[in-house]
């Protein structure tokens, strides 16, 4: 009588599990592929695999999982604990321990073994051993699932999955009193279209091989979404059960990444698309944790995306664009070197590493770098603890340096406006402001040059170095073709930093579409060497150089650059003025005094000064010196200047 009741039962669970069992998988288990309708053979991996396709085991990495499953036909609680890894890079390896209890008593339990190998980077085989049990009845033995998949990629991000894997293809089942029960065998194919990561839809056809050689088809169809990185996932499909009776699949996933491990936690539910007679919901949650996944080392380097020098080649104003994947970091620093390995400045900070840097072009004691030479050191350690470190030549940007990034468009975190395809029709009119660092003074843009016939509106956007918006200027009808701005922000304070600065044209069509008509840096590099020598000139008094009637010598005041050493243009051609008045004559003395304000390095640049001069003098000039003093003079009040006294003349011999 109760063997009776327990092959009643086992005929009951034969003739209604299908419906379920054979949807989801041996024992059900795995909520992300039963979201997607249990179409899974071509997409499952991980510990889920050892469920729906053995060939799947690989993860780069490690996978445990939890799942706990209720409802359904007969009412059943499933749950179950599985683990799989790769051993190396070819052996992958699964355990699942999973447990399946029906209402009125019948339980069944399973272990399986499962090892997958990859024959190379797109096919893999595999199969799981199982042992099996089921109470009351002491059913014991063993039974194997086999499976490949295939990986064909179709360019892009597009790949086609292909799957094929057969359950219970070979099995040993006996009751305790020796009575053989024979396990019917699945066989499934399926076919899955990836369209990116996570993001795919899967077809696939099964067939329960039952006893007697009967067999039963039944089809299914899922897909999934990834959003926000993979972070969340929606999922949803379809199954057709063994008696025809039609089920519809839904799913959420939620991950947690971090580097090398991920949390994730999904829920799937099973509903019958006909509600008479039909079965309960079903249910089924899984937990898992992925880790000692391999983090790929950090890929940095730096490039020089803007620079604007002088006529020396002395750096103005850098833009450091920096290439990171990742970006997120502990810590980083960045270190620019010239030429002979000195360290001219320092970037440093903790967390995301910043897209670009923008350097002034000054080391530490405020002198201007030269740029032909300079170098670079990025190191830092990244999530994880992985810790990066690169140097090479801070070379010029390349065409391809600054993408992907559209013309006209601007490059995401980097403040700077590529140039578009009008860009150069809309070239600003610029004038710089001398003094101790230079400045845009202001800027004329011919905005009706880009702008175009049946334009309805324009609008011009300043952007500071940082890539935030500080002036705009806009108005309706057609533009005009000068547009002043005055190298002040929107709340009439000057703009910090102004020569790195970019500007943005928009205009506006009688459709009231809008489009970016030119985008660029405001100063371009062509024409500020010459620019910056102008604008340095404006800002300092006149040289001066006269003739002492009672000496027959001659005093000469020279004036220089706040915090700089070298002569400028004006200085230059009122030395070669009295160089050229000197001619052939040889003086007996001469006295050079610098002079600078004081301050931190003040008296060697008060003598670098001077001795500018000199070796204007001796080289350039040709003179011959018989007696010379040069000083450098730390004094308030006199500052960036070289004033020269030359002593009486004797005539040449």
């Amino acid at each position: 009588m109760r063997r009776a009741a327990f092959l009643a039962l086992a005929a009951l669970a034969a003739a209604r599990l299908p419906a379920l069992s054979t949807a989801t998988g041996p024992l059900g288990l795995g909520a992300a592929a039963l979201g997607a309708g249990g179409a899974a053979v071509a997409t499952a991996q991980g510990a889920a695999a050892l469920d729906w396709n053995p060939a799947g085991l690989s993860v780069q990495g490690w996978d445990l999982g939890y799942d706990l499953g209720q409802g359904g036909p007969l009412s059943s609680t499933q749950q179950g604990v599985a683990v799989a890894g790769d051993l190396d890079q070819d052996l992958s390896a699964g355990l699942r321990v999973s447990d399946q209890a029906f209402s009125g008593g019948y339980q069944e339990g399973m272990v399986g073994l499962g090892l997958a190998v990859h024959a190379g980077p797109w096919v893999s085989l595999g199969m799981v051993q199982k042992l099996m049990t089921a109470e009351p009845g002491g059913l014991r033995g063993w039974s194997m699932d086999a499976g490949m998949s295939l990986a064909v990629p179709l360019g892009g991000t597009w790949r086609l999955r292909l799957g094929a894997a057969g359950a219970d293809l070979a099995s040993s089942l006996a009751w305790a009193d020796g009575l053989e029960e024979l396990q019917p065998s699945v066989l499934r194919l399926g076919a899955a279209l990836e369209a990116a990561p996570g993001v795919w839809l899967a077809v696939q056809q099964d067939h329960l091989d039952r006893q007697g050689g009967t067999g039963v088809d039944q089809w299914r169809a899922g897909a999934q979404a990834a959003f926000w990185g993979g972070r969340v996932a929606l999922r949803g499909g379809a199954t057709q059960a063994s008696g025809g009776d039609l089920y519809a699949t839904a799913g959420l996933g939620v991950r947690v990444p971090w580097p090398g491990q991920a949390l994730s936690l999904d829920y799937a539910l099973v509903a019958p698309m006909a509600a008479a007679g039909s079965p309960p919901l079903r249910h089924l949650a899984s937990l898992g944790w992925r880790f000692g996944q391999p983090i790929p080392p950090p890929q940095m380097r730096a490039v020089l995306a803007q620079a604007l020098t002088d006529k020396d080649g002395r750096l103005h104003l850098a833009r450091i664009a920096i290439d990171a994947a990742p970006r997120d970091a502990s810590a980083w620093r960045v270190e620019v070197k010239d030429r002979g390995g000195r360290t001219v400045k320092v970037f440093a900070g903790k967390g995301r590493v910043p897209a670009s840097l923008v350097w002034d072009g000054r080391d530490g004691l405020g002198q201007p770098v030269e740029a032909a030479g300079l170098s670079y050191e990025l190191r830092g350690s990244a999530g994880g603890g992985a810790a990066f470190h690169q140097r090479a030549l801070l070379a010029p940007a390349a065409a391809g340096d600054l993408a992907p990034v559209e013309a006209g468009v601007a490059a995401p975190g980097w403040g700077l406006r590529m140039a578009g395809p009008s860009a150069a029709a809309a070239r600003p009119q610029v004038k710089l402001k001398g003094g101790a660092d230079l400045a845009v003074s202001s800027a004329d843009f011919d905005v009706a040059a880009v702008a175009g016939a049946g334009t309805q509106g324009w609008e011009l956007r300043i952007v500071d170095a940082g890539g935030k918006t500080v002036k705009t200027m806009r108005g309706r009808g057609r533009p005009p073709k000068d547009v002043h701005w005055e190298g002040t922000d929107d709340l009439g304070q000057p703009l910090e930093g102004s020569l790195g600065a970019s500007y943005e044209i928009r205009v506006t069509d009688a459709a009231g579409r809008q489009r970016v008509a030119a985008a660029a840096p405001v100063v371009a590099a062509a024409g500020f060497a010459e620019m910056a020598e102008q604008a340095q000139a404006e800002a300092l008094p006149p040289c001066q150089c006269q003739r002492d009637a009672a000496t027959g010598g001659m005093r000469c005041t020279l004036y220089f650059g706040e915090g700089e050493a070298w002569l400028n243009r004006q200085a230059e051609r009122m030395l070669a003025q009295a160089l050229a008045s000197a001619g052939h004559l040889r003086f007996r003395r001469i006295t050079l005094a610098g002079y600078a304000e004081p301050g931190p390095g003040a008296a060697a640049l008060a003598q670098a000064r001077a001795d500018e001069v000199l070796r204007r003098l001796v080289d350039q000039g040709g003179l011959e010196l018989e007696d010379a003093t040069v000083e450098g003079k730390v004094q308030a009040g006199r500052p960036g200047r070289v004033e020269m006294t030359v002593g009486a003349r004797l005539d040449a011999q």
